[in-house]
C-alpha cells in the first residue's frame, strides 16, 4: 500500500549529483484492512545521511494492538486463509515476491534514506528478500505430515500439519524488510494470521489480492497490549 505524500523535499540523489525530489512518507497502521493512524506517540524519521525528514508514524495505542490480535483471531477462527489450499498460498507468495522484484529501486531507496545503509547493501537485501518470498511459495506445497508404521503390530501413527492460532513478530528498524521476510511469508504459507509490528518504522510490501484480514501491522515501542501479550 503506497503511503500519501506530506511533504516534498529537494535533496541530491544517493547514486547521482542530479537534484530530485523526496517524499516524505506517513505509513499508517494497518488493522483489519483499513489504514489507522494510531493513538500513540508521533514518530519523525529524519535521514541519517541528509538530516532531513523521511518519514513520520503514530504508534499503535495497547486497544488497538488489542484490535488488530483479536481480528487476527477472527480471522482465523473463520476466515478463509487457513483453509486455502497449499497451491493457493502458493500463487498468493509468488505475487508478492514478483510485486518485490518490481519495486526493488523504490523499496531500495526507502530503506537508504531511513535508515542510511548504502543504496548497493539496500537493493541486495531487497532482491533477497524477493528470493525468500519465492521460497515460501514452493514450501506451501511441501508441508507434509509423517506416517510411522515401526511402533508394532496393528499400529500406524500419523502427524498432520496444520495452523495452530495467531502469531506475532516483531521487525527492527535497521533490517526492516530483509527480517520480516524471513518470518511473514512462512506463517503465511501454513495458514497463520499475523500481526506485525514495527520497531520505529515500517516498510510495506501490498501484493494484490491479499488475506487483508490475516495481515495486521503496528507500530508500537513498549508494553504491546492485553492481547499482543498472550
Amino acid at each position: 500500500m503506497h503511503p500519501e505524500p506530506t511533504e516534498s523535499i529537494a535533496m541530491t540523489m544517493i547514486t547521482s549529483t542530479a537534484p530530485t525530489t523526496i517524499t516524505a512518507n506517513n505509513w499508517p497502521n494497518i488493522i483489519d484492512g483499513r489504514d489507522i493512524v494510531g493513538g500513540g506517540e508521533e514518530v519523525l524519521r529524519d535521514s541519517p545521511a541528509h538530516e532531513v525528514r523521511v518519514a513520520s508514524y503514530h504508534s499503535a495505542s495497547e486497544a488497538e494492538v488489542d484490535a488488530a490480535v483479536t481480528a487476527a483471531h477472527k480471522a482465523f477462527s473463520t476466515g478463509d486463509w487457513p483453509r486455502t489450499s497449499g497451491a493457493e498460498r502458493a500463487a498468493l507468495l509468488r505475487r508478492v515476491a514478483a510485486r518485490i522484484d518490481a519495486e526493488r529501486d523504490e523499496l531500495a531507496l526507502i530503506e537508504t534514506l531511513e535508515s542510511g545503509k548504502p543504496i548497493s547493501q539496500a537493493r541486495d537485501e531487497v532482491a533477497s528478500a524477493a528470493g525468500i518470498w519465492h521460497y515460501a511459495a514452493s514450501l506451501a506445497q511441501h508441508a507434509y505430515g509423517d506416517a510411522h508404521n515401526h511402533l508394532g503390530p496393528n499400529y500406524l501413527a500419523v502427524t498432520v500439519k496444520e495452523p495452530v492460532g495467531v502469531v506475532g513478530v516483531i521487525t527492527p528498524w535497521n533490517f526492516p524488510l530483509l527480517i520480516v521476510s524471513q518470518k511473514l511469508p512462512f506463517a503465511l504459507a501454513v495458514g497463520q494470521p499475523r500481526p506485525w509490528r514495527r520497531r520505529r518504522r515500517r516498510l510495506a510490501v501490498e501484493s494484490s489480492r491479499h488475506p487483508h484480514d490475516h495481515l495486521h501491522r503496528i507500530h508500537r515501542r513498549g508494553p504491546h497490549g492485553r492481547a499482543g501479550g498472550r
